[in-house]
């Protein structure tokens, strides 16, 4: 293993699935045995509580039990302004400490200045059409100054018939799509069940993804992340396990 892998979601436009990219991937690592801390700092529009159940607004560590993730969620702000300094303070100590195999931060859309901070890797959602790539080439650039490289997930939310082709959104980007996220209504009945999709029968194309993403970024800092994946499936079927007894 090497140090703490911080990956930012990202993009300065909203409504492009950052918060659920960033729950499930955060999750997925989780069950594959990486110690991992989704953290929000999304102030405006808050979601990290809602998609795992928990709907205080606590500001401290807390773990989500069907999968031992930690995870630190934001409460809305008073103002429409970047999220405050001692949250970012508090982000930044915690991926110094080194405790962590991987931080995963979920950003606040239209917030440029977290952008610029440093982080290993950026991960841009995108939606497939114009004004979405717009502001996910936006946010690559602000992090890509700070020397991250930046991978793009395309979360698919238009007919195809309006839709950008991969070949144009890559040649926009300068990178290939590294995952992609079919629109499917399934993935809003995991919302409404506040159970992150990986742990549903829910969109099992997304799901697949999800994983496929995670497997990328495991390879980034574990030389036998392979072997971690192969328990992957029994782990997976724990934590659903864990999810039906707290439903009951």
């Amino acid at each position: 293993m090497t140090k703490t892998l911080s990956i930012i979601v990202a993009s300065i436009k909203g409504g492009v699935g950052k918060t659920t990219v960033a729950v499930n991937l955060a999750v997925t690592l989780s069950i594959a045995g990486y110690k991992t801390l989704l953290y929000e700092m999304d102030t405006v529009n808050p979601g990290v509580g809602y998609h795992l159940g928990k709907l205080d607004e606590e500001s401290h560590v807390q773990t989500y039990k069907p999968t031992g993730l930690q995870y630190v969620s934001a409460h809305v702000s008073e103002s429409y302004d970047a999220p405050d300094a001692e949250r970012a303070s508090q982000l930044e100590s915690e991926i110094k400490k080194g405790d962590y195999d991987f931080v995963i931060v979920d950003t606040q859309s239209a917030d440029k200045s977290l952008l610029k901070k440093h982080f290993d890797s950026g991960l841009i959602i995108i939606n497939p059409d114009e004004q979405s790539c717009a502001a996910g080439i936006m946010a690559k650039d602000l992090i890509e100054s700070s020397g991250a490289k930046c991978n793009i997930m395309l979360n698919m939310g238009f007919e195809k018939p309006y839709a950008l082709s991969d070949k144009e959104i890559e040649e926009m980007f300068g990178t290939p799509i590294m995952a992609r996220a079919e629109e499917d209504l399934s993935l809003r009945k995991s919302l409404l069940e506040h159970v992150p999709n990986i742990l549903t029968e829910n969109a099992p194309k997304f799901s697949a993804q999800i994983s496929k993403l995670a497997r990328v970024y495991a390879a980034m800092i574990d030389e036998d992340y392979a072997q971690k994946f192969e328990n992957f499936s029994r782990e997976l079927g724990r934590a659903k396990s864990e999810i039906k007894k707290l439903q009951q």
